[in-house]
């Protein structure tokens, strides 16, 4: 039997942090690991939403356990010619990884879903940073549905 990834953690443990952070920030989620040698105990998948947004929240706690990655879809992969989308992913994610900031951009390979991901600190203090850069994320497709997310092609 898999260990339930919500319990018997300490109290000033990570993932204890991450669940109650995101109870207070009225997330909802459930566990998604699909993989049946992954163990949620150790390493948490799980699909939830922020402000009707759906988001995807990857806790490894035996690899960077004071951090979780975030994914937020942003939409399909438009049909046709893809190549100037595929080109200003590739210039914001270089310009981003320049700029030193933890956000990448990335193709879901099972849904051509264009995702932009973000490690967010778990750190006992960051709190407030943690809901910021959530709902930033959340707020990330309405942005490129309005065309302000990325800069047109030339």
């Amino acid at each position: 039997m898999r260990p339930d990834p919500t319990t018997e953690w300490p109290v000033d443990s990570p993932r204890q942090r991450l669940l109650d952070w995101l109870a207070r920030a009225r997330c909802a989620w459930s566990v998604a690991n699909t993989d049946p040698v992954e163990r949620p105990d150790e390493r948490l998948v799980a699909d939830g939403a922020v402000g009707g947004t759906p988001i995807r929240l990857v806790h490894d706690a035996l690899d960077r356990p004071d951090h979780v990655r975030v994914v937020c879809p942003l939409g399909a992969l438009p049909r046709g010619d893809v190549v100037p989308l595929l080109r200003l992913l590739l210039q914001a994610n270089l310009q981003a990884s320049l700029a030193g900031e933890t956000q990448v951009l990335g193709l879901d390979p099972g849904s051509d879903t264009v995702c932009l991901t973000d490690e967010l600190s778990l750190q006992p203090d960051g709190e407030d940073l943690f809901r910021l850069g959530l709902f930033h994320l959340a707020d990330q497709p309405l942005r490129g549905r309005e065309g302000r997310l990325l800069p047109t092609a030339a």
